[in-house]
Parts: structure tokens; sequence; C-alpha cells
């Protein structure tokens, strides 16, 4: 029987401030993995990163262990909720640990990302990317990064698999924006929601919830989630890939 696998990143503050934060990023990844262990992904087959424990080597090796560990036929869901930076065609997830200047060399690329999950033997992957400029996101970290990753880049990485797709939170130019009525991104918050059987409209035709499913739901729900929440004007686009 084909197995769950969930590969949850969240960092809320940096090690280096200058990076900006996401805040209440650490209570996204909570609400997500307890979402997705009343769904069917058992929390021994979640690896869960957050704050400090959340460096490059860490994530590293646990995609690697990851990787070793799913297998023909199982189905991975991967989460990241954090900054992004892109240069053109080439983007970057910064770690706990990023070094502001170094960003190419202490960050998780998004292509290793991409290119991990999809190397994995499970039949579908998933990845859910709330990743957008942040109330407190720098606008760029110098050496012509930028503060968001490359639409172009993603696309072209997620066409590349016939077997992954994935989610953003909001387009490359639009803030996630976080809410604190809710503790969380907006976006995160539909999608802990979808995964606990709190949002109907987030279930397929089939009657699972799926990539495309929580696209749907996520893009219908966000404007009254900040419209109730967030000041007048507050927009976010999500975007399917893949």
């Amino acid at each position: 029987m084909a197995d769950r696998w969930a590969f949850l990143v969240a960092i809320e503050k940096f090690a280096d401030p200058a990076l900006g934060g996401v805040p209440y990023a650490d209570g996204c990844a909570k609400a997500l993995a307890d979402a997705l262990a009343s769904s069917g992904y058992r929390r021994s087959h979640q690896v869960v990163l957050t704050g400090s424990h959340a460096t490059r080597t860490a994530v590293e090796s646990r995609l690697r262990k990851l990787k070793r560990l799913v297998t023909k036929g199982d189905e991975l869901l991967a989460v990241w909720v954090g900054r992004g930076f892109a240069q053109p065609g080439t983007g970057v997830l910064p770690c706990w640990d990023t070094l502001p200047d170094d960003l190419a060399d202490t960050s998780l690329s998004v292509k290793e990302l991409v290119e991990t999950l999809a190397g994995t033997k499970a039949a579908q992957v998933a990845v859910l990317l709330d990743v957008g400029a942040g109330a407190d996101a720098p606008e760029s970290a110098g050496d012509g990064w930028e503060a968001f990753l490359d639409p172009d880049e993603l696309d072209r990485l997620f066409a590349d698999s016939p077997k992954l797709v994935g989610v953003r939170s909001c387009d490359a130019d639009e803030r996630s924006h976080s809410a604190g009525g809710l503790k969380a991104t907006a976006w995160c918050h539909l999608i802990a929601e979808a995964f606990a059987g709190r949002g109907v409209k987030a279930v397929g035709a089939d009657g699972r919830v799926t990539a495309l499913s929580l696209h749907r739901f996520a893009a219908d729900e966000l404007p009254r989630v900040l419209r109730k929440h967030l000041e007048a004007g507050a927009d976010q686009t999500p975007k399917l890939l893949g």
C-alpha cells in the first residue's frame, strides 16, 4: 500500500535579521503538520524543520534521507514557508543560517529542492511554496538578488517532470500576507483548513484533496480572508505550477 510523506520547512526568523522574516511561519508549520496528521500523513512520515533547526545542512540531510525512504508509488508533499531570492534564471530559498552576502552558497537552490523531490520514487509530488515578499523583507540582497522567486525558472522546473505539480501562494511581485488574527499567513491558513477537512470546496470531484483543488480553493477563498483580517486593498494571487 502506498504511503504518504510530508516535508515541511518554515523559517520565521533568520540568524541574520537582514534577511527579513515571515511572521507566524512556525505556527504555519505546526498547523499544517497537525492537519496532515489527520488526513493520512502519519507523524512518523513527516519531516518538519522550523526556525534554527532549518539550517542548510539539516535541510539537505533530511532531503537525502527522504529520497531513500520514499518507495515506488508513494505520495510526497513538500511545503516551504519562508523567504526567496532570485537572479535571472536562478532562485534560492534561504535557510536559517544563510548569509545575506553569500546567498548562492549558503541557501538551498530552488533547482536542488525541486529536482531532489522529483528524483524520488514517489508516483506523485506536490510542492507548496509560501514564498513572497513580506512586510519586513528587504527589496534586494545585493549582487543582483531580488526578493522574489523567478517565475520563468519555476515554470521550467515544474514543466520538466510529469509527476510534479506545484502551487505558489502569490505572484512573483506580490506579498504573502500574514494575519495576526489567524497567527499564520492567510494562504497557509487555508491550506491547513483544507487538509483538516474544514474546506469542503478543497475536495476535488474524485473526493480527494489535490494540488489543483487546493489551488482553486485558496484562490477562491483568499479575497474573503484578506478582507476580513487585513486592511482594504490587500491582494494576493496564488499560482499553479506544472
